[in-house]
């Protein structure tokens, strides 16, 4: 597809693939969009995404949002609550709901041609050693079951909805120690590489 537009929408881990991207697959013809900012958890994604579509004029779509931003996850508590300093994490329901109307809004604009990425653990040792407040093992060790579950709903979800999943979570897991930064949480130039390789190839899947 010559000239084709590649909307990407997620959180902080998707903003710090989203040129890695661009230049990846610039030279087949792929120009890659999307907001310069974080686009949230998936209440915020949900919000956004028809909005997002009218901008941009995708022909590809590919998105990521979990119950939490990347970036809030210092700021919840070991329940997984927000205490009203970031945006309050959604429920399972709330997600699959979240999920399937953002879905909607892609695929009316690219059909087929829209791709789901998983979320990304957290490296439990880093995030703890850099977590602001006591609790900070507690609260990775939280976070890294919300995001297995949540992962698993939305690969079942997307598998019944016959769209495109990237996981990126078994690209980044096996290499965590060279893939996450110092808070555990963000890439580091390695893990940007293997996330931007791995969306690239999910991109290129629906073409």
């Amino acid at each position: 597809m010559p000239s084709a537009r590649v909307l990407l929408l997620g959180d902080a881990i998707r903003v710090s693939y989203h040129d890695r991207v661009a230049q990846i697959v610039l030279p087949d013809g792929l120009t890659v969009v999307g907001p310069a900012a974080s686009t949230g958890n998936s209440r915020a994604c949900r919000e956004g995404a028809e909005a997002w579509v009218a901008e941009y004029q995708p022909d590809v779509a590919c998105f990521s949002c979990g119950p939490h931003a990347a970036e809030d996850s210092h700021a919840l508590d070991g329940q997984g609550r927000s205490g009203g300093s970031v945006a309050e994490p959604v429920s399972l329901p709330e997600y699959e709901e979240d999920l399937l109307r953002i879905t909607e809004a892609l695929r009316r604009r690219c059909g087929r041609q829209t791709v789901f990425v998983t979320m990304t653990p957290v490296l439990p040792e880093r995030f703890a050693a850099s977590h602001p407040g006591p609790g900070g093992s507690d609260l990775a060790r939280s976070l890294n079951r919300s995001i297995a579950q949540y992962n698993e709903l939305a690969i079942v979800l997307m598998g019944q909805l016959n769209v495109m999943v990237t996981r990126l979570c078994h690209e980044i897991g096996p290499r965590a120690d060279e893939c996450f930064g110092p808070d555990g949480v963000l890439l580091t130039p390695e893990g940007v590489e293997r996330a931007a390789q791995a969306v690239a190839n999910g991109v290129y899947a629906v073409l």
